[in-house]
């Protein structure tokens, strides 16, 4: 994992086509702009975590 310091405006650019851009912050409270193909998956941590957890729960129905 790398952990990198920004400031408000900077970007981070991720295999050329992936643009993560640091758009408001107060103190812990921050907003993040991300320009990526339409193909790519972005989902916010705590739903990929309850999407898991379903799929989890009930892949016994699937067998």
């Amino acid at each position: 994992m790398l952990v990198l310091g920004r400031n408000l405006g900077d970007t981070i650019i991720i295999n050329e086509n992936i643009t993560i851009k640091f758009m408001k912050g107060k103190g812990a409270d921050f907003k993040v702009a991300i320009d990526a193909p339409k193909e790519v998956k972005i989902v916010r941590g705590e739903v990929d975590e309850r999407q898991k957890e379903r799929e989890a729960k009930f892949a016994y129905l699937d067998s």
